[in-house]
């Protein structure tokens, strides 16, 4: 059942029931067992695009035990200012001034990694458009699927970089919303949809996603917070270092992440990222964008 949404596109619901369980924020362990409210793990509050990476990253040797929440960064961060018991906080966003009042760092997050975005179709489809003048002109290209703007940041990359290329008037009308990048990828891996604004680590993480283009400009820094009123700050800033750390940096350059390097201090982008191989098929930069999953 497709229902009109508040964005100017649709929200599917429902979708043969597949990608009903992605809709929601999920609570995964990772490491030793722990509950989110109490124990010794840390609750790592963090972007659903780093369910991958943080799960192999829970198995390195030195790693404190966490207990892993997965949704959409704003979701996320409306959840800790809620009060939820969150210990580390992994947006695939640059925090304010503001929003950084609230945390404990008057110099800002670790950006642990970065991601590019780009436009895939199924692995089976026939139609694979090479750029977007390529999706505005194929018929068969009738809807796209973004994660929403209000709750994703991979939404808000998608939504400026489309506007920065003049494209998003054209295509707002075909968009579907769905909660998170993941829930978004799966409209197109059950044939739902039929294209999809989505991480680079998504395609190399999902074998029913083939890449169409590299959605040019257009890039999430994953920047980890360790929260003020957290009672395992000791061990979250542990577990923060691991997170950014050279061991880690490999498991996340394995996923088809970019590098972090570096720290922000105001919220404001602190570099450019660099595309990962199989999703852009080159080596070029592009600027990190307003906002990202």
């Amino acid at each position: 059942m497709k229902a009109k949404g508040a964005s100017g596109g649709r929200w599917i619901r429902g979708a043969r029931g597949v990608a009903a369980a992605l809709l929601v924020a999920v609570l995964v362990p990772a490491g030793a067992c722990g509950r989110l409210d109490g124990g010794d793990n840390v609750a790592v509050f963090a972007a659903a695009s780093l369910r991958d990476v943080l799960s192999e990253i829970a198995a390195l040797p030195g790693t404190p035990p966490f207990d892993l929440h997965l949704a959409g960064s704003e979701v996320l961060l409306q959840q800790q200012r809620s009060g939820a018991p969150v210990d580390l906080l992994i947006m695939a966003r640059h925090l304010d001034r503001d929003e950084l009042a609230a945390l404990p760092e008057p110099g800002g997050g670790v950006v642990v990694a970065r991601n590019r975005l780009v436009v895939a179709v199924h692995a089976e489809a026939a139609d694979r458009p090479a750029d977007l003048d390529d999706l505005l002109a194929d018929p068969a290209m009738s809807s796209l699927a973004l994660a929403d703007p209000v709750t994703a940041p991979a939404g808000r990359h998608a939504r400026a970089a489309l506007q920065a290329q003049g494209a998003w008037d054209a295509l707002q009308s075909r968009c579907v919303w769905a909660a998170d990048v993941r829930a978004a990828c799966t409209w197109v891996a059950v044939g739902e949809v039929e294209a999809v604004v989505c991480y680079a680590t998504d395609v190399e993480a999902l074998p029913d996603l083939a890449l169409a283009f590299p959605l040019e400009g257009a890039s999430a820094p994953y920047e980890a917070h360790v929260v003020a009123r957290s009672g395992r700050r000791a061990t979250a800033s542990a577990l923060r270092d691991v997170i950014g750390g050279p061991a880690a940096a490999a498991v996340f350059a394995r996923h088809g992440f970019l590098p972090g390097d570096a720290r922000s201090d105001d919220g404001a982008p602190t570099g450019e990222a660099g595309s990962a191989d199989k999703a852009t098929g080159a080596d070029e930069a592009g600027p990190a964008g307003e906002a990202g999953r």
